[in-house]
């Protein structure tokens, strides 16, 4: 009994900050703007004040009002169910916390809004991801009908609409416009993220992608906390490869390129080999950058692990003529292991030394997998190297 009292409260204690978090930025800020602003509109041009950037200024400060209120819905959901907020965002300032401690990074974007959550555990992951989904859209609906009663109350009280009723009506409107289109299914943004009904539909209709994209997305908040990918949780690996009997999918194929790091890095190479060649065989139903780097990590396995160097390196060719911006490294480690097979052991070493060094020291789990592997290739080049010195040329 006392430990289930102390759950609750500390849930109480969780809810709180979010909650009052809400209640300022969706209501009282709002409030406090809108009386700034009509304060100010009738003596603007006296004051020296631009109608227009008055009201630009009114306009920006309402659509991010709403995106906070959108997201700390979201937090209050995460808290509901169990969830561990990861980051919290609302372009350009993004608050990640670790443990009890805050650290706030500049995003180079605007306009947009996020929460990173990790679902702790795989239990009951339908009902509570749907939870923490809907709590984002509803904190909007919910703000959005308390100041549409305020601006009422407020007319009513005057016996006509004032500038005031106004600014807290347009509040309102954006507020349900954002919550009512969270909840349609669709695509949002060019990196394709899902919306919140988006989520609610896939947990609905194929729950099996669903938990595979959510399994997939806390496999690689573990790989940034510095769990490599022999230490994930089972659990989570068998959610996100899911099922090669059913139809595959998008989520499907990055599920199984996790699961190969994780049978790669154990060194168990005949189940890499099953999920890579999984992955390679219905590359077609993923996006550009998936379908370089599953062509990345074909042409090194080949090279490394397999008999065909040649058909790795055309491969690489054809492929990866141009890495993106991300997978530069990992286009390097390939064609280092490709030079290492075809006996171009200088090339593999120059490779290894000028990737090595702009290795990011920050303990991701997959930048260790990774150090790891271009460590190997580059102690067998300098081996091959040094053989040859000492032995010199043969007549």
């Amino acid at each position: 009994m006392g430990e289930e009292r102390a759950l609750r409260a500390a849930r109480g204690r969780n809810l709180l900050w979010p909650v009052l978090a809400i209640l300022t930025s969706g209501v009282i800020l709002p409030l406090v703007c809108a009386g700034i602003y009509t304060h100010f509109w009738p003596e603007a041009r006296l004051r020296g004040f631009s109608i227009f950037g008055l009201t630009l200024a009114m306009v920006v400060g309402i659509t991010y009002g709403v995106l906070l209120v959108h997201e700390l819905g979201h937090v209050v959901g995460c808290r509901l169910v169990g969830f561990r907020v990861v980051e919290v965002g609302v372009a350009p300032v993004a608050v990640r916390f670790d443990g009890r401690a805050m650290r706030v990074r500049l995003v180079w974007t605007v306009l947009r809004g996020w929460v990173r959550s990790d679902p702790v555990r795989p239990e009951a992951l339908r009902w509570r991801d749907c939870v923490m989904a809907v709590c984002g859209p509803a904190a909007n609906l919910v703000v959005a009908v308390t100041l549409a009663l305020i601006a009422l109350t407020d007319a009513s009280l005057h016996h006509h609409r004032t500038l005031f009723d106004g600014v807290i009506g347009l509040n309102a409107v954006l507020n349900a416009l954002a919550g009512l289109m969270a909840l349609t299914p669709h695509r949002m943004w060019a990196g394709g993220w899902r919306s919140d009904g988006m989520w609610v539909w896939l947990w609905l209709r194929h729950p099996e992608r669903a938990a595979a994209a959510l399994a997939r997305g806390t496999l690689s908040l573990a790989a940034e906390a510095g769990s490599r990918p022999r230490d994930w949780d089972g659990r989570w690996l068998s959610l996100a490869a899911g099922s090669r009997d059913r139809k595959p999918h998008g989520d499907l194929l990055g599920g199984n390129l996790l699961a190969y790091a994780w049978a790669l890095d154990r060194g168990d190479l005949e189940r890499a080999a099953a999920h890579l060649e999984f992955v390679f065989s219905q590359r077609r139903l993923a996006g550009r950058r998936m379908r370089q780097a599953i062509a990345i990590e074909m042409a090194y396995f080949t090279a490394r692990h397999g008999a065909d160097r040649a058909a790795a390196e055309r491969l690489l060719d054809a492929e990866v003529r141009q890495p993106f911006d991300g997978l530069l490294r990992d286009a390097a480690r390939a064609r280092a292991a490709v030079a290492l097979a075809a006996g171009r052991t200088k090339e593999a070493l120059d490779l290894c030394e000028r990737v090595l060094p702009d290795l990011p020291p920050d303990g991701n789990g997959f930048t260790v997998l990774d150090r790891e592997q271009l460590e190997a290739i580059r102690d067998e080049a300098l081996s091959a190297v040094r053989t040859t010195t000492v032995g010199g040329p043969r007549a």
